[in-house]
């Protein structure tokens, strides 16, 4: 039996690359109806001098099987930058095996060289696999409750 430390060894964590916004992008679409970005807004924002965001992704046998999206913000009430993880998947056959927790390192090494002082993930409270992964990575739930509101602009 294989253990989530060997099979995330096999996975390879690296960051995106244009040719990966296509792949990314389909596997972006298996979240649901609201994910829809193209390849396109993937490499816009994600690549190049003017990126918005950073994007990793995690191979297995040279294919693509996750991937993880963040951005960072100033927060001027936390006094610092946070690192906001947007997105974070794993395809169904790769889950539970230590890609996830792999994808997330990274992203954390990579916010702590950008001297962010914390890390945001939010996560629907039926999806109880990755609160589990969080938690497990010593995430904690925000204590604040807050409602989010949000308004689409023309």
């Amino acid at each position: 039996m294989k253990t989530q430390n060997a099979e995330a060894e096999k996975a390879k964590i690296r960051p995106l690359k244009r040719e990966d916004s296509g792949v990314v992008s389909a596997l972006n679409r298996l979240l649901g109806p609201g994910s829809v970005a193209s390849p396109a807004f993937i490499a816009a924002h994600c690549l190049g001098p003017k990126a918005l965001a950073k994007g990793w992704v995690a191979e297995v046998s040279g294919k693509i099987v996750g991937f993880g999206m963040a951005h960072d913000f100033v927060s001027f009430g936390a006094g610092g930058k946070i690192r906001q993880i947007d997105l974070l998947f794993v395809a169904e056959k790769f889950r539970m095996q230590g890609i996830g927790s792999a994808l997330i390192e990274k992203i954390s090494t990579d916010a702590q060289k950008s001297k962010c002082i914390r890390i945001d993930i939010e996560v629907e409270e039926k999806n109880k696999t990755a609160r589990n992964l969080y938690e497990s990575l010593d995430y904690k739930p925000d204590d604040a409750k807050k409602l989010r509101y949000k308004k689409y602009l023309k």
